[in-house]
């Protein structure tokens, strides 16, 4: 018997369902596929597949897919094989006890999937409200699995024996490892390991790579690095480290290259030190940040950025780093700065060396800028990932200024998908949400802060403002009222003043507008500090990056309520005149 499951991918909910298992039967994939239906003008997406089985031995009837209460009644559990049960997320590690065989299909049944996949086993599917894949995938030497949830989608996987790596850093035996879309990773083993893998809302069965050239020239530029430090560390002169600078276009695993050498340098016991220069995917910092840290295995690692410590942040303000590429390279300089003044307080950070993540941002301008970077930061090594026409462009570049800089060239990852914009967006928000969310998801408790106390300001290196009397003047510096800022991520400036260059002042934290009361003199901000302990004015700098999802996490009943009446004599409010321009600092 033949049993059709039209699915919806992007929901991960069974819009029909025929011939529906009223009990456990052994069903065989026999054939999937999919599209995506894309709505114009719109942001709306949806992937349908079609999953057909073939199953064995058992009645099987037929039950309205539409019904959630029948659903429920009967929660079929349908697998590959008869022994198959379902397995909740904290049940894991008693799977690491039952050996793997390799041949674990029963007998009679058909190979499942073609030879690279054909190591996967114990595959189940648990169709309810939510479908779910179950399965048991045995990760060969030299091979690994990419994990890409779609949208409102999810993956947990558990490491149930062998050895396997995730971004250079070893899974530990029986932890649940849980992957939300946006996030996406790679999974290694170079010895070999067996996984449990459970998907919720989606059933793309995980297919196991093998012969990518990526994990082993990776381990191959850690190696170059790791005889750099030695030397420096041994030396008897002052000798710096490697200074490594990953280029790219976007989508080249340029993050997760950085991540990966990083993660190398703390397990042979060096304290490397990270700079991030891609503005739009931060791995330090929010979005719109020039940001460096100093990785240290003794600090709790984050679960997509590692271990870090002694963090640095210098606004930018922009994602697009095309819109002003003097305030890139002014920020890059101060960065650097601050770097070198990090690195001559140890000689071992000086030997571990500095590893720079870098935008895929390589046309001309974003060229130009780049090569900036390499001089400012004094650059000896230049990964160049999965273009050769990049690292030709720097190999000319070098020889006509006659630098000293070797070119290193890395292929990505074979199983590495190309982002849509709207997962880039995606991406973003789900960082902006980290930020301001407690680790259960629940949103922090917003703060009333007097509106006089904040400044808004909006930083740049130069541009063109239209006064009142048709005058135009070049300003780098812009003051700007609360209405402009609403929902809008907000870095809280170390600076006290505006009568300095503000912008080469370190962030302290993060806040965002949810609404304000000019006559209250009012200003109901969450952020990632107590913003009533700041004595004096505190400088909100502008960004580019929304926080409109924070904003909904509040009831509108409980945002808007008339707020309790402080003891405080409210100050007279502060008035933002129309076009005010401040013309201080950052000429």
């Amino acid at each position: 018997m033949i049993v059709v499951i039209i699915v919806n991918l992007s929901t991960g909910l069974c819009v029909l369902c025929e011939d529906y298992a009223s009990g456990p039967v052994r069903l065989t994939v026999v054939s999937f596929f999919s599209f995506v239906i894309s709505y114009p003008n719109t942001f709306a997406r949806k992937t349908i597949g079609f999953l057909v089985f073939k199953s064995f031995g058992q009645s099987v009837m037929s039950v309205d897919a539409t019904s959630r209460a029948t659903r429920k009644s009967l929660q079929p559990e349908v697998g590959l094989h008869s022994d198959a049960t379902t397995t909740s997320a904290g049940e894991h590690p008693h799977l690491a006890n039952q050996p793997y065989e390799e041949n674990s299909a029963a007998p009679g049944e058909e190979a499942l999937y073609t030879e690279e996949v054909r190591e996967s086993s114990a595959v189940e599917f648990q169709l309810s409200d939510r479908l779910t894949l179950s399965e048991r995938v045995r990760i060969p030497s030299g091979g690994q699995i990419a994990l890409s949830p779609p949208y409102k989608c999810s993956a947990q996987v558990t490491l149930l024996d062998g050895e396997c790596e995730m971004f250079g850093a070893n899974l530990t035996p029986g932890k649940v490892y849980e992957f939300i879309y946006p996030q996406r990773s790679v999974m290694a083993s170079f010895a070999g390991c067996q996984v449990f893998v459970r998907k919720s809302g989606y059933i793309e069965p995980t297919t196991v790579i093998l012969g990518d050239p990526y994990p082993d020239m990776v381990g191959w530029i850690h190696a170059v690095l790791e005889e750099q430090r030695l030397r420096a560390e041994a030396s008897q002169q002052y000798l710096r480290g490697p200074a490594i600078m990953v280029t790219g276009p976007m989508d080249s695993a340029k993050s997760s290259t950085c991540r990966t050498l990083l993660q190398y340098a703390i397990a042979a016991g060096w304290h490397p030190t990270f700079v991030d220069l891609d503005a739009g995917q931060q791995g330090i910092s929010l979005p719109g940040m020039f940001s460096m840290a100093i990785m240290d295995s003794s600090t709790e690692a984050h679960p997509e950025r590692g271990a870090m410590t002694q963090r640095y942040v210098l606004p930018l303000g922009k994602i697009n780093m095309n819109d002003d590429t003097l305030l890139c390279r002014q920020q890059g300089e101060c960065l650097a700065k601050e770097v070198q003044r990090s690195l001559d307080k140890a000689r071992h950070l000086e030997s571990s060396g500095v590893i720079i993540n870098t935008a895929g941002w390589i046309d001309r301008h974003g060229f130009i800028s780049l090569t900036e970077f390499a001089e400012i930061f004094h650059v000896n090594l230049i990964l160049v990932m999965d273009d050769a026409h990049l690292g030709h462009r720097f190999k000319k570049w070098i020889a006509e200024t006659e630098q000293d800089i070797e070119i290193l060239y890395c292929h990505k990852p074979v199983s590495l998908a190309l982002r849509t914009i709207e997962a880039r967006r995606d991406y973003r928000d789900h960082v902006v949400k980290s930020a301001f969310c407690l680790p259960d998801g629940s949103p922090t408790q917003w703060t009333i802060v007097p509106l006089n106390k904040l400044i808004f300001y909006q930083i740049a290196s130069f541009h063109n403002v239209e006064l009142r009397n048709g005058k135009k003047i070049a300003v780098c510096n812009q003051v700007s009222g609360p209405s402009t800022n609403l929902s809008r991520v907000l870095a809280i400036s170390s600076a006290t003043t505006l009568e300095c260059d503000v912008k080469s002042f370190r962030v302290l934290g993060f806040a965002v507008l949810l609404r304000f009361s000019t006559p209250a003199n009012q200003a109901w901000i969450v952020s990632t500090m107590d913003l009533n302990r700041v004595r004096g004015q505190v400088i909100l700098l502008r960004t580019e990056v929304m926080a409109g999802g924070i904003r909904h996490l509040y009831p509108k009943e409980e945002l808007f309520a008339e707020p309790v009446p402080t003891t405080r004599t409210p100050a007279k409010p502060f008035r933002y005149p129309v076009n005010q321009v401040h013309h201080g600092g950052g000429y």
